[in-house]
């Protein structure tokens, strides 16, 4: 379905926009969610929901690759 396909890319840019944001700029994380949900037009609740279902999945990059890394202390928080 292309309802899914969007839904997942949309999913995966803000999942990469969420760590940008969070582990690269250093933002705090109230500020993230709120800049986010302004971002991609999503309340604050469903960005968090979005980020979390992302990260119980191990994440991914825009391409689609696994992060190898190991998680940030943030999202194992969040998890």
């Amino acid at each position: 379905m292309r309802d899914t396909e969007l839904k997942t890319k949309r999913d995966t840019d803000l999942y990469n926009r969420f760590l940008e944001l969070s582990e690269v700029q250093k933002i705090r994380f109230d500020e993230v969610l709120k800049r986010l949900g302004e971002e991609f037009y999503l309340k604050e609740s469903r960005v968090l929901k979005i980020i979390r279902e992302y990260a119980k999945k191990g994440g991914a990059n825009a391409d689609g690759i696994t992060h190898k890394k190991k998680k940030s202390s943030l999202i194992n928080r969040l998890l």
